[in-house]
C-alpha cells in the first residue's frame, strides 16, 4: 500500500477537512514507530523514515496486516483531532488489535538481532 493508497481510502471513508500534508506526517510518524519498534528489533531489511511527501512511497507494513493498521491509524488520527472519543476509541481499537497482529507475525516469522553473546 503506498501512502496515497491509504490516504485516499480514508478520504472515501470519511470525509474530513485535513489536507494531505498533515495525513502524510502522521503516516510518517506511525511508519517511524514501526521501523524502531518492530523491524529494526530484528535481523533483514531496515529502513531509514523520511517525511513522505509525494505520497508514491510505500509503507512498510504489508498486506494482510496493512489495510487495517494505516487506515484505522488514520481515522483514530482524524477522529481524536475532532474531539469524537467514542469513534476514536472505536478506530484506535482495530487499529491495536491489527498492530498486535502484524507484531506479533512479524516476530514469528523474522530472527532478532544478537545483541551479544552469553557466557556462563
Amino acid at each position: 500500500m503506498t501512502v496515497m493508497e491509504a490516504i485516499e481510502a480514508v478520504d472515501a471513508l470519511e470525509p474530513n477537512q485535513y489536507d494531505t500534508g498533515q495525513k502524510m506526517a502522521w503516516l510518517t510518524q506511525l511508519d517511524g514507530q514501526i521501523s524502531n519498534e518492530v523491524i529494526a528489533t530484528h535481523e533483514g531489511r531496515v529502513r531509514k523514515i523520511f517525511p513522505y511527501e509525494d505520497g508514491d512511497e510505500e509503507l512498510l507494513v504489508e498486506a494482510p496486516y496493512d489495510h487495517d493498521i494505516y487506515v484505522n491509524y488514520l481515522l483514530a488520527q482524524i477522529h481524536n483531532s475532532n474531539g469524537e472519543s467514542r469513534r476514536y476509541q472505536s478506530a484506535a481499537a482495530i487499529y491495536n488489535n491489527a498492530y498486535k497482529m502484524f507484531t506479533s507475525w512479524y516476530n514469528r516469522t523474522h530472527m532478532p538481532v544478537s545483541r551479544g553473546t552469553w557466557r556462563i
